[in-house]
């Protein structure tokens, strides 16, 4: 199985950008991609986040990757060494990290990025958004409608912080030929809706088109945050 990528990451309003991310094509038919969401309302968010996509990257690359309970505890420590050293106690961020091999895929996942799995007509999303809102819908307190309106929806109940613990959530799963992934943070689903994700993928012939109407569409919105994606398509 082989795949091509493409991918954007802009800022919004504020003059940083705290959001990083990785496309890294590894030896046979492996492949990772993570983005990092710095969180904006703690001092060094960005620290937290280019620390986070770091890790990541280094692992995968020295080829130590196991787990992803492993990979995350690393990135946790990490940031913890560095917020110590640098004094930036509460330095925080989201990491989402898919590690592609072959067609299996394993994700690991704090925070509230989302990974979409497409395949013909049908999204999927294969990740669960860690934040206040999510948990209210789930808890069945907050309807889906009341949700769009929810004012503490940019609340995150589990993050990498360095003066805190985090929850992981994992999933595993199989892609076939022709399958789409899109990797975005909170930037991209605020704004394009699930169903405009698919409607913009099933009207390009490949996944730079994809990326690049994606691009459109949110820069002829009103943008409120950063904004990355990271697209990958299967093919024989």
């Amino acid at each position: 199985m082989f795949y091509k990528t493409s991918a954007f990451s802009f800022p919004g309003p504020r003059k940083e950008n705290q959001d990083f991310y990785i496309t890294q094509p590894l030896d046979g038919e492996r492949h990772v991609i993570c983005i990092a969401d710095g969180v904006g309302g703690r001092k060094g968010g960005a620290e937290a986040s280019k620390t986070a996509v770091s890790v990541v990257k280094n692992t995968f690359l020295e080829n130590t990757f196991t787990t992803m309970s492993a990979l995350f505890n690393n990135v946790h420590q990490t940031i913890i060494n560095y917020g110590n050293a640098n004094n930036l106690p509460e330095m925080a961020t989201t990491l989402t990290v898919v590690y592609i091999d072959g067609n299996h895929i394993t994700v690991g996942h704090v925070g509230d990025c989302r990974l979409y799995h497409l395949r013909g007509c049908g999204i999927i999303t294969k990740t669960h958004d860690q934040s206040e809102k999510q948990k209210l819908i789930d808890d069945g307190v907050l309807s889906r409608e009341r949700a769009l309106h929810y004012h503490r929806k940019n609340i995150l109940l589990s993050v990498i912080a360095s003066d805190k613990q985090y929850e992981l959530f994992e999933t595993k799963f199989q892609t076939a030929s022709k399958d789409r992934l899109l990797l975005v943070s909170d930037g991209v689903y605020n704004i394009c809706t699930k169903k405009e994700l698919l409607t913009l993928s099933q009207d390009s012939s490949n996944v730079n088109k994809w990326i690049d109407k994606i691009s459109f569409f949110i820069q002829n919105k009103e943008v409120k945050d950063d904004y990355t994606a990271i697209a990958l398509e299967f093919i024989d």
